[in-house]
This record gives structure tokens, C-alpha cells and sequence, in this order.
């Protein structure tokens, strides 16, 4: 295969190479690497004092999420700029209940006696991988569709109950075979029949790639930890009613798996517990434990870390940097050079703001409290002068033409950044899209194209 290496695609079985996977985390390595770490359901919660421990453990009193203000006592003195000083009237020191470091301390416990369970991330990649359709029984209406790994591990999900049928195909290959117990000692068994064997997967191009991947971290895809978030991102919060006492919705998801394995755990202790059963109810912890992971990250979920809402925005990443911009990206309505954009209006005054208020005072003679509201006015509106100062602080740099970084995030690992020149500009305020040079980008995407914009200059 005689292919320059911008040609590959991925799809192809003998590029499989290509493919950079993420590092499968050990939960049970980590585990025992972490400081404090430990488990909440080594019993079971028939005692108020031990269901007291495992809530303190998960939980957290504060007035809301990071809402950890240093405070005195009383709570007479509040604030970071009030931290070492002494209240006067409690006589205790203002200080932080937070932690310096909020790694995983609370984690759940799956009991040996148990058949342990698959990675979340494991099963996510193989859920979202092979999805089957479903129909009621006794009809052909479908009712909707199911992730094919659900079947391997779930035996409930063809019981006359459920709304979902298996297929005959699954049904064969599957008999007697299913529930965590047996996928966990019959692994490779069930992953020949998974990736080998299921006809919708063995026709699928993508097979290949997840097959690598679970063939890299073989080793670490079962797991009896599984770890929650520092109890100071679960806080139990006060209502305006002063007593009304809530908590958020993923915690909620691992009181639920917290409540079904500690029955779990009673049932099998007194010899009451079939192995379909421990089957049956172990999928609906792991139910519980997967929704926990999807509203942590889900913005419309809930979205506590990810999503724009969520604390990793919030309060790690912050805003845009500064001199930056982001806007939808059209071709070009004229012939230019490849390596030139057609920049909006709002962004070219936004960007330039400070260099625009200066020619307004130094070459029109505005104060600066006027050149200030012409700026803002010609955010809305075209201003003549404005426009005057732009074209000037174009022509006056380098080459005429404003250096600029163009990417798009999901490329960005194909080498999608790439350095274009801004000369031209819309006047037009409504408009606020891009315009790209489309020799430049692949169809639909910011794809990387560098090698065919480097023999375009040189030909030129």
C-alpha cells in the first residue's frame, strides 16, 4: 500500500495502528496507590450509626457545590481575606473546612464472593459500539433499541417483564451465557462471540479499532473498586426554607446502587440469593453506578463536571483566553489567497479594541471617554471612522495583514492549527461568520489539508 501518510484513514483494518487510544485507568491500582481510600459498603447498612458513616463519607454540609467559605464558628466572619483572624465573638479562628486535595477517598466495594465488574469505560465503548433493535413480544412493532452488551450481562433483559426481546441470533449465541459470572470467566469466550461470531459486528469496519483497544487493557478491564467523587463535591443542601434538605441528582444515583448491593450482600450472607438473581440485581447496581459517571459529565444531564455549567468550566478552565474568538466558518464568496480569512465586523472591533480607542484619540482627536462610546455604538452599528482605524492598524502591520491561529477542537490532533493572514473584513455587523479559503479545509470539517496548501505556495 504505497500511501502518503495524510492519506490514511483510519476505517482501513490495516491502520489500525494509527489509532491513538487513552490509557484505561487500573481503579484497582489506583485504589491502593490513593492516601485515605476507603471503601463505604465493606457492610451493610442495617445500623443507624453505620448508615450515618457511609452518608457522612459520600456527603458533605455546606451551602452548595465548592461552597466551602472560610468561616469562623459562629459564622460571624466569612470570607477568603478573612482567613487567621479571631472572631471576637466565638473566639475561634476563620478557617477552611476544604480539602488541598480532593483525589478519590470514598469508593465502593464490590465483595469477593461477587463476580467483579466491567470497567464503566470498558462498557461504555462497547455499549455505544453494537446496539440491536427490540420488539415487544408477540409483535413486530419495534419498542426501541439496546445495547448488545447488555444482553451479555444483564440475563433480566428477556424476562417476560421486560419490553425487550433478543434477537434469535443473540438468544442462540447466548445460551446459558450470560450474566456477569459467566462473562467474567469465560472472557475471551465471550469476546469471540462479541467481536467474531455476532453477525452486526463482524460486519462492522470499527470492530478492529475497539477489539485493539480491549485487547491492550485485557489485564484491567474487571474491577471490584469503583470510585466516588471527594464528599465535598456532594453537598447536602439547605433549602430556602431553612428545612427542606436535599442533595443533587448523581448523588442520588449512588445512595440507590449503596441501597441495592448492601441487600445484595444480606441476601447472599443468608444463603437466600439465587446466581440469577445476584446476576439480575448486580446489573442494577451497575446501572446505578454508570448513570452516577453520564450526570457527572453530561451537561444535559446534570453536568457537575462537565458542560459549560459543570465545576471543570467553572472553575478550572474559566473563560476564553484573551485575543481569541471563536465564530462559524463559510467559503469564501470571492477568489483569495489560501491563507487569508475574511474576519466579521464585531470580532475585528472586539480584538482591536484598544489599538481602535487609540487612533480615535490620537489621529481623530476624541476624548477617551468618546472614542469609548463610538467603540460600543459600532459594535451595533457601522461607523465610517471606525472602520478607518481598522484599515490602518491593518496596513501598518506587517505585510499588511494580521497574523491569526485558525483551529477547530475536534482536529485539533490531526494538526488542524494552522497560521492564516487576516486583510479583509466584513462591514456588515449582522454578519458574524468566517470566511475560510475552502482549498484549505476538508468538506464539513477543519480537516488538516497542510501538505496540498504547501505545494499551492510553492507552485504560486
Amino acid at each position: 500500500m504505497n500511501k502518503k501518510p495524510w492519506e490514511l484513514r483510519p476505517e482501513e483494518e490495516e491502520d489500525i495502528e494509527l489509532y491513538r487510544h487513552f490509557k484505561l485507568i487500573d481503579l484497582e491500582q489506583l485504589f491502593a496507590s490513593s492516601p485515605n481510600a476507603k471503601c463505604i459498603n465493606t457492610d451493610s447498612s442495617v445500623t443507624k450509626d453505620l448508615a450515618k458513616s457511609m452518608t457522612d463519607s459520600v456527603f458533605s454540609n455546606c451551602d452548595g457545590d465548592l461552597g466551602f467559605v472560610p468561616s469562623c464558628q459562629c459564622g460571624a466572619i466569612r470570607g477568603v481575606s478573612k482567613l487567621g483572624l479571631k472572631c471576637p465573638m466565638c473566639e475561634t479562628v476563620v478557617s477552611s473546612s476544604f480539602v488541598d486535595s480532593i483525589s478519590h477517598t470514598t469508593w465502593i466495594s464490590i465483595p469477593n464472593d461477587f463476580p467483579p465488574l466491567l470497567h464503566p469505560t470498558v462498557y461504555n465503548i462497547l455499549a455505544k459500539h453494537a446496539k440491536a433493535n427490540s420488539r415487544k413480544k408477540g409483535s413486530e412493532d419495534g419498542v426501541g433499541r439496546y445495547a448488545v452488551i447488555d444482553a451479555f450481562l444483564n440475563p433480566g433483559l428477556d424476562d417476560r417483564k421486560n419490553k425487550i426481546e433478543l434477537s434469535d441470533e443473540l438468544r442462540t449465541l447466548l445460551a446459558g451465557k450470560r450474566g456477569f459470572d459467566y462473562f467474567y470467566e469465560h472472557t475471551d469466550e465471550m469476546l469471540d462471540i462479541f467481536f467474531n461470531k455476532y453477525s452486526k459486528n463482524v460486519k462492522n469496519k470499527k470492530s478492529a479499532e475497539v477489539k485493539a483497544f480491549i485487547d491492550r487493557y485485557r489485564d484491567v478491564m474487571f474491577t471490584r473498586k469503583i470510585p466516588l467523587l471527594h464528599n465535598s463535591l456532594h453537598p447536602v443542601t439547605v433549602g430556602s426554607s431553612k428545612t427542606l434538605i436535599y442533595i443533587d441528582v448523581d448523588s442520588a444515583e449512588i445512595m440507590k446502587a449503596l441501597a441495592t448491593l448492601n441487600n445484595l450482600i444480606d441476601k447472599k450472607r443468608k444463603g437466600t440469593l439465587s446466581q440469577h438473581a445476584l446476576n439480575k440485581g448486580l446489573y442494577k447496581v451497575y446501572q446505578f453506578i454508570l448513570n452516577y459517571g453520564v450526570k457527572l459529565l453530561d451537561a444535559e444531564a446534570a453536568g457537575k463536571l462537565g458542560g459549560k455549567p459543570g465545576m471543570i468550566r467553572k472553575h478550572c478552565l474559566g473563560s476564553r483566553l484573551h485575543f481569541t474568538y471563536r465564530a462559524v466558518v463559510k467559503p469564501q464568496s470571492v477568489a483569495m489567497p489560501l491563507d487569508e480569512l475574511v474576519m466579521p465586523w464585531g470580532i475585528m472591533l472586539v480584538e482591536l479594541k484598544l489599538p481602535i480607542i487609540n487612533y480615535l484619540t490620537n489621529v481623530f482627536g476624541y476624548t477617551t471617554g468618546d472614542a469609548l462610546d463610538k467603540w460600543h455604538n459600532a459594535l451595533g452599528v457601522y461607523d465610517h471612522e471606525v472602520d478607518q482605524c481598522i484599515r490602518k492598524y491593518i496596513d501598518e502591520s506587517w505585510n499588511g495583514r494580521i497574523p491569526v491561529v485558525m483551529g477547530r477542537n475536534p482536529t485539533l490532533a490531526y494538526g488542524s492549527e494552522m497560521l492564516l493572514y487576516v486583510r479583509n473584513y466584513k462591514k456588515d455587523v449582522h454578519d458574524e461568520t468566517i470566511e475560510v479559503n475552502a482549498c484549505i479545509v476538508g468538506p464539513l470539517n477543519m480537516d488538516f489539508d497542510g501538505m496540498y496548501m504547501l505545494w499551492e505556495s510553492c507552485r504560486h
